[in-house]
């Protein structure tokens, strides 16, 4: 269950990075 929580998360982290490129969490240009 853990793999599966640890997997949902990364998946959540993309999604929302991937939506807000405008306002990235991380300064321009980390990634």
């Amino acid at each position: 269950m853990a793999k599966n929580i640890i997997a949902e998360l990364e998946a959540n982290e993309v999604a929302r990075l991937s939506e807000g490129k405008k306002i990235p969490d991380f300064a321009p240009g980390d990634t």
